[in-house]
């Protein structure tokens, strides 16, 4: 799903008991937290995690309309590392979506793209700072349907609930430890294959940077930036949605906590502070919670 809005709230947690050395998370053979998306594989890693995402984006229709759409998104994630440098990772959301067209209003309950992806530490360095790069690879799959507006119509690429296509994509990303410090930087490049007579994404490059201080061995905070830069869609084959397409950046913030042995718990929020769309395209900030598990 691409580009939700809205106004976001950070949470804070409290209650965070110190993490017993025979835990899976410390079996990583490094005491940083890692919240969903900065897993570190280690042989046999089993992790639940459960996502919720809350926000909103809006969009000219292709008649000059203005369509505006709030997105609640709660994704389930199952991470496995058959080795120590390979993670799994299959990511199912579900969207629970209103869309406001004028005075009609509609709520729609439907399954996202399902996601698969893989993870492989190409290179590590341990030492007093840690190092890792690894690749990323992986494709979204067209499993969410169609959504239309009021009038019967498709809605404009960025507020459908996901591309009508194949996405297969790559990327890198390299991380540095030392001390209650961490840092990653990432990006990853997507190239939808269009499958249906639908709304479909363009090309995409997506990348992140952040910086984690975790002062306690329960307790961690993480500031960075996100980018996204989109080809123009197409509304239709040959038709492109000329309100889609360009650039967003962010600012995030998130807070990281041990509630409990191999429970991390994160809530966050992206800020989007520079947005420069090829058409009539409106983000605001999005909210996140998330629980992971392992087992």
């Amino acid at each position: 799903m691409r580009g939700v809005a809205a106004v976001a709230v950070v949470i804070a947690v409290a209650g965070a008991p110190r993490i017993a050395s025979a835990c899976a998370v410390c079996s990583a053979d490094d005491p940083t937290m890692t919240a969903s998306g900065a897993e570190q594989p280690f042989a046999h890693r089993l992790r639940v995690d459960v996502e919720a995402l809350v926000g909103g984006v809006g969009e000219a229709a292709t008649d000059g309309r203005w369509l505006a759409l709030d997105d609640r998104r709660l994704s389930v994630t199952t991470a496995y590392a058959p080795s120590r440098d390979v993670l799994v990772s299959l990511v199912v959301p579900v969207l629970d979506r209103t869309l406001y067209d004028g005075s009609k209003r509609s709520t729609v309950l439907a399954l996202g793209d399902v996601d698969l992806r893989v993870y492989d530490v190409a290179w590590r360095r341990d030492g007093r700072t840690r190092r890792r790069f690894g690749l990323i690879a992986g494709a979204r799959m067209p499993t969410a349907p169609v959504q239309r507006d009021a009038q019967g119509a498709p809605l404009p690429v960025d507020l459908e609930p996901g591309c009508s296509s194949i996405v297969p994509y790559v990327g890198a990303a390299y991380v540095a430890e030392r001390g209650m410090l961490s840092m990653q930087l990432s990006a990853v490049v997507a190239l939808p294959f269009s499958v249906r007579d639908a709304p479909h994404a363009g090309d995409s490059l997506r990348t992140s940077a952040w910086v984690q201080a975790q002062p306690a061995p329960s307790l961690a905070t993480r500031f960075g930036v996100r980018t996204r830069l989109d080809s123009t869609g197409e509304i239709a084959p040959n038709a492109p949605d000329l309100n889609s397409g360009g650039f967003v950046g962010y600012v995030t913030s998130d807070i990281v906590v041990s509630p409990a042995e191999d429970v991390v718990v994160s809530v966050g929020a992206a800020f989007p502070v520079l947005q420069a769309w090829l058409g009539e395209h409106r983000e605001t900030a999005i909210a996140s919670a998330q629980v992971a598990y392992d087992f």
